[in-house]
């Protein structure tokens, strides 16, 4: 996994940096594109293509994409 101290340009949209975020209430870590939220989690590579995104991440684990809140992780 990369540090956040990297600038990693998303690889799909290429219009924002890829940046670490929890879930707040339940400690789930992943990296993220804030602008197109396609979503790398934990072991993958934020360099490489993903056919991850944030709704279907959040829905598959039974979270409302509308009711979770997501906090940056800082170092």
């Amino acid at each position: 996994m990369t540090t956040a101290s990297e600038d990693i340009v998303c690889s799909l949209c290429g219009q924002d940096h890829v940046v670490r975020y929890r879930i707040k209430g339940t400690g789930d870590e992943f990296w993220m594109c804030p602008e197109c939220e396609s979503l790398w989690r934990p072991g993958a590579d934020p360099r490489r293509s993903t056919e991850a995104y944030l709704s279907v991440y959040l829905e598959a684990r039974g979270l409302d994409p509308a009711d979770v809140e997501l906090e940056r992780v800082e170092g």
